[in-house]
């Protein structure tokens, strides 16, 4: 090693202790603690979305193709990381939700600096908010919301960092890892790009950057046979929004997806962001608008970018929202709002004194949606029942492989899947649609109708029955069951009836 490496290494640790002084033993032993506790919520056990997830991941492992040979209709990026990360490990999932958790505080870190807040300050939003209001209330391990926001707040901060190349890549990363959230990432790297200079150059240099990333992911997607049944469905998931709910038209539709989405937790969170982007318009209200100097337009770029931010997370939930989980497209403008409140709050708060965390925690604590303290003790308690589990084939799989020599198989049963495709690398799934529910349309239904007569193990998970009110769903049920009734052998298991053809 030369002289001048050394010296280099040298500095590079002086800048770090520098840094680490600048923010202080208070904020940095508050932030270890939390993340102590977060990395266990961000671990999950094999069920629902979760489980789905690794189900494909275990297929495409084997060589199947998204869409086309297993089917889940999140985006495709979504899938290719979750399933590179099993490729190292069954744990892997669990690093790469860390993973997330660390871009989306970096991405706050790079915007707190970038906008003027002070070593500390930008910390305790990063590394202290941040994780929290992104393991907020309605957050649960495998939500495709976490790495779609991580990559909107990285774009956002690369945009106002002036990074527009960068920017734009990111975007395309989020069209491709989660479609519903690309608007919001274009909007707000446009409102970080207008409030600068030389406009024309910086739209090129983003969509040069956008156009090259899209490029590379999708003729991936589409040299793997993936981009036409993609496509299909996207055209899937315009109706599978309101079907689920029986949403009707118009603005009962609207107010049907609001309260499916607005609990309690997820109205506290929205008022603390009104509430944090009220504070700015109070404090500095002409500034803002007027726009005088370079910290107003840094101040005016967090406040559009966090408002925008807003009102598209109300349109998408307004539209297509479901569950209480899909408020979570609200941590993008948490985060970024969060961020301003800072820089124009009263002294003792934006350079964070510590007489002043309790104050910014329980903020954060609200921005969360106000989670249970007894939700973090679980995921503490549990722990080690969530490894344990997630190092072995789940009960459907065992249910599946006991029944004789790997061949093709089905599943027949509803989207709380344990992850039934861990331990069947071996196996070829007939049926790529594994798991249904009861208000899919006939038409979606029956293309699993078609396909399980191919398949010489078919699972029928115990919640498969008929249901009131649901005669499509039933139509279904009734076909399965005249299925197997013909030349295939049931045996009655905890998970439900696992059908082997009789003769294989």
């Amino acid at each position: 090693m030369t002289i001048a490496e050394n010296m280099n290494d040298w500095r590079l640790l002086r800048r770090f202790r520098k840094l680490l002084n600048e923010i202080g033993p208070i904020a940095i032993g508050l932030g270890v603690i939390v993340w102590m506790v977060l990395v266990f919520r961000v671990l999950g056990a094999p069920d629902a979305d979760y489980g789905n997830f690794i189900s494909v991941a275990e297929r495409l492992i084997a060589g199947d193709r998204l869409y086309a040979d297993v089917y889940e209709n999140k985006d495709p990026l979504l899938h290719y990381f979750f399933a590179s990360s099993r490729i190292f490990s069954p744990l892997g999932f669990w690093f790469l939700s860390i993973l997330y958790l660390l871009l989306g505080s970096l991405a706050v870190w790079l915007i707190g600096r970038a906008s003027g807040l002070i070593a500390r300050t930008a910390f305790i939003a990063a590394f202290i908010a941040t994780p929290i209001v992104m393991t907020g209330a309605s957050f649960f391990p495998g939500s495709s919301h976490i790495p779609a926001v991580a990559f909107v707040l990285l774009a956002f901060a690369a945009a106002i960092r002036g990074k527009w190349i960068f920017a734009g890549s990111l975007v395309a990363v989020v069209c491709a890892l989660k479609l519903i959230l690309f608007p919001m990432a274009l909007l707000v790297v446009l409102v970080a790009m207008v409030l600068t200079s030389k406009r024309p150059r910086n739209l090129f240099h983003s969509f040069v950057g956008f156009v090259a990333t899209a490029s590379i992911l999708y003729f991936v997607v589409f040299i793997r046979g993936e981009l036409e049944p993609y496509l299909n469905n996207l055209k899937m998931n315009l109706t599978y929004s309101q079907s689920a709910t029986d949403a009707g038209q118009g603005l009962s539709a609207v107010r049907i997806h609001f309260d499916s989405v607005m609990n309690l937790n997820n109205q506290i969170s929205f008022l603390a962001i009104a509430a944090i982007l009220f504070w700015p318009i109070a404090v500095v209200g002409w500034r803002v608008v007027g726009i005088k100097s370079n910290q107003d337009v840094i101040n005016f770029q967090l406040f559009a970018g966090a408002t925008i931010a807003v009102f598209y997370s109300l349109a998408v939930i307004g539209i297509t929202g479901l569950w209480g989980h899909h408020a979570l497209v609200f941590i993008v403008p948490a985060c970024i709002g969060f961020v301003l409140f800072l820089k124009v709050s009263p002294i003792p708060i934006a350079r964070g004194y510590p007489a002043t965390l309790p104050l910014i925690f329980v903020l954060s604590i609200l921005l969360a949606g106000m989670p249970s303290a007894s939700g973090y003790l679980d995921d503490l308690l549990f722990a080690r029942a969530k490894i344990s589990g997630l190092m072995e084939p789940g009960n459907q799989a065992k249910a599946i492989i006991e029944t004789g020599p790997p061949t093709s198989y089905a599943r027949v049963g509803n989207g709380r899947d344990g992850g039934h495709g861990f331990g069947l690398s071996d196996w070829t799934l007939e049926c790529p649609k594994f798991a249904q529910e009861i208000w899919e349309s006939g038409e979606i239904l029956s293309l699993t109708a078609e396909c399980l007569p191919l398949a010489n193990v078919i699972l029928i998970t115990k919640d498969v029955g008929f249901q009131e009110s649901y005669p499509e769903w039933n139509a279904f049920v009734n076909s399965v069951d005249e299925i197997v009734s013909n030349g295939y052998a049931c045996e009655l298991e905890d998970v439900g009836r696992v059908c082997r053809r009789v003769g294989t």
